[in-house]
């Protein structure tokens, strides 16, 4: 994602469920689903990833990223979803991910306002 190969991403994050990763696999794909403009997807892999750990409600709610599509956010069974830690990488990570995806929306609405 950091090389905005969104579609390589995919495929390594999907191939990441099946491992320690799964939880936060599930979270990114939502991420990259949102930024393929695909609302649908990405709830679902937001709503797999709440089921997988109640950690990741609290993060899609406060990101920015997923605000068009909060509706369908899931609140978990457990709501002990614990204390979120996010190294100083981890945040400038998401930071990059967050600009990416709103130059891709800026970018596509040119593009749809030129066509």
């Amino acid at each position: 994602m950091l090389y905005r190969d969104i579609e390589a991403a995919e495929r390594y994050f999907t191939q990441s469920i099946y491992g320690e990763t799964e939880g936060k696999s599930y979270y990114q794909l939502a991420k990259i689903y949102m930024m393929k403009n695909d609302k649908n997807k990405s709830a679902m892999f937001i709503n797999k990833a709440i089921e997988f750990e109640a950690k990741y409600y609290d993060m899609a709610i406060k990101e920015p990223i997923f605000f068009a599509i909060k509706q369908m956010i899931q609140e978990p069974n457990n709501k002990e979803s614990g204390d979120i830690i996010e190294s100083e990488k981890e945040k400038s990570i998401s930071e990059y991910l967050d600009n990416t995806y709103d130059l891709t929306k800026i970018l596509n609405k040119k593009e749809n306002e030129k066509n």
